[in-house]
């Protein structure tokens, strides 16, 4: 059993527990299943109105972050940039919470998920990467999936130019870091 029965109380706590295991016996699909519902949850208009409601100062604050399309999972990921200037707590603990369950492979690469979701999907490059963090501050790094892209691409794997770009793009801030 990969969660024990104490942490499998709903979806989110199994996301949770499944995305901060240390070990890598989870299958190739497994990890794409995974990566898939996440990416499915950050489409909800349900979740994007718990966003707006939980980080509703913080909207005020920052407008550059309310999105008209509830589908589009950018409201998070803008205030995810401005995480460290939010003083509502409950928002704060919101972006805590999420970031680790959800939005850690989004945070700052919404075009990367919008221009190569064909290539992540027909690939199987869907990844939960949680060997690289510990501190739930921090989201979980996009890394493998990308790497599954490069390798794929390398191996004369054909992909659109928009997003052989992203790949290039977060390679080279991967090597900034």
């Amino acid at each position: 059993m990969y969660c024990p029965q104490t942490t499998a109380r709903d979806n989110l706590s199994i996301l949770t527990c499944l995305s901060n295991r240390q070990d890598d016996d989870l299958s190739t699909d497994c990890h794409h299943y995974i990566w898939q519902y996440k990416l499915n949850i950050t489409k909800n208009p349900k979740f994007d109105s718990i966003a707006r409601q939980s980080c509703k100062s913080a909207l005020e604050v920052h407008k550059e972050c309310v999105d008209p399309d509830p589908t589009s999972g950018k409201v998070i990921s803008c205030l995810l940039d401005f995480k460290d200037q939010i003083k509502a707590r409950s928002c704060v603990h919101f972006l805590d919470k999420i970031s680790v369950i959800v939005f850690g492979d989004f945070r700052l690469i919404c075009d990367f998920i919008q221009n190569c979701h064909d290539e992540i999907s027909s690939n199987q490059c869907g990844r939960v990467d949680s060997t690289t963090q510990t501190d739930i501050s921090v989201p979980h790094s996009q890394g493998q999936v990308v790497a599954c892209l490069e390798e794929k691409l390398a191996d004369g794997i054909e992909m659109s130019e928009k997003c052989q770009h992203q790949i290039i793009r977060l390679s080279e801030l991967s090597a900034d870091d």
